[in-house]
């Protein structure tokens, strides 16, 4: 009987660590994930060449970046983009990065994109080439 105790009263402390842990990540950020299409895309292998050369890529400030989940969350946002090839955040700098094809997207819809994750964002700066 003491075996089963233990036994229950070990399970019960790990549920309560779990839940603790859960519960702390989620309190970590008051920013919501965002929702609807977030599927990454990609460039189709036949066409690499002439894809990478009609990507562009944009830096973006994003100063409400404040909690590890934050940079997640932006990066979703970017990534769930259409015509985004590949998105980065990063906490430290408070920026988010993008790579896309400029025939379906532009830096005003990639802000557009990250203010609907409830950040605001500004374009740091874009590549030409």
């Amino acid at each position: 009987m003491s075996t089963t105790r233990t036994s229950k009263t070990n399970r019960l402390a790990m549920l309560a660590a779990v839940v603790f842990a859960g519960l702390s990540l989620l309190a970590g950020c008051s920013e919501e994930p965002p929702t609807g299409r977030q599927a990454a895309h990609s460039v189709q292998a036949s066409n690499n060449a002439d894809a990478a050369s009609e990507q562009r890529e944009a830096v973006f400030s994003v100063p409400g970046m404040d909690c590890p989940m934050c940079p997640i969350t932006v990066k979703r946002a970017l990534g769930g983009a259409d015509g985004v090839v590949e998105a980065e955040a990063d906490l430290d700098t408070k920026e988010a990065r993008a790579v896309f094809d400029p025939s379906r997207t532009n830096t005003d819809a990639l802000i557009t994109a990250i203010e609907s994750s409830g950040f605001s964002a500004q374009l740091k700066e874009q590549d030409y080439e």
